[in-house]
């Protein structure tokens, strides 16, 4: 009888080790949950706001494809523009050239920067500052032995601060796409041609 009772008072501590062990464990993982998510959800400060959205736009002419990436623009702001240049006579990349890029602001004179040389195939890094808020446009001029080209790029914004910028841009949600990368094209055998509206197949053939 002994002998159970000390076997039942053993089992008891062993079973509640293990309990604590579980609860302490427990305890530790939601402070470690709770942490994180605290840590994710920052609450916004209107002070300092995000950095504004990504812009990109892309054109075609008869000689070139042109896709382009910038920071929303702000006055002040050095911005930086990653221009991808394809030559559609071979789908492949503009490896060599000039890039002139001009934003042109209503009231104001052009502005314009030159990049020499692409900074990878197909490539153009060229970084402008904007003086002026309002409306305006953005025009490129590809000059390369592969194809020479001016591509208007269409209009754009100028805001007067980063508030102004992140207030204007954050009802914008965001599109669901699936990224091919210009850099993931160039090494693929495609083409690109305009959609155009035609009856479908069945109805063609009996016209």
């Amino acid at each position: 009888m002994h002998m159970t009772s000390s076997v039942s008072v053993a089992r008891h501590r062993i079973l509640s080790a293990i309990v604590d062990r579980h609860w302490l464990r427990a305890v530790l993982c939601s402070i470690v949950f709770w942490g994180a998510a605290g840590c994710r959800e920052r609450t916004p400060d209107p002070a300092h706001p995000d950095p504004p959205s990504v812009r990109s736009v892309t054109r075609w002419t008869d000689k070139t494809e042109l896709f382009i990436e910038h920071r929303t623009l702000v006055v002040g702001q050095q911005t930086s523009f990653a221009v991808h240049t394809t030559a559609l006579t071979t789908f492949k990349a503009v490896t060599s050239g000039t890039l002139l890029l001009t934003l042109t602001c209503e009231g104001t004179e052009a502005l314009s920067v030159r990049v020499l040389a692409p900074v990878s195939p197909g490539i153009f890094r060229p970084v402008l500052t904007p003086v002026q808020a309002g409306h305006c446009k953005l025009s490129a001029t590809l000059e390369s032995s592969e194809v020479r080209d001016r591509i208007d790029l269409g209009t754009c914004e100028v805001y007067s601060s980063v508030v102004a910028a992140a207030a204007a841009t954050e009802e914008e949600a965001p599109l669901a796409r699936v990224p091919f990368l210009k850099e993931q094209q160039w090494t693929t055998d495609f083409a690109t041609h305009p959609a155009v509206s035609a009856p479908p197949p069945w109805r063609r053939s009996r016209l």
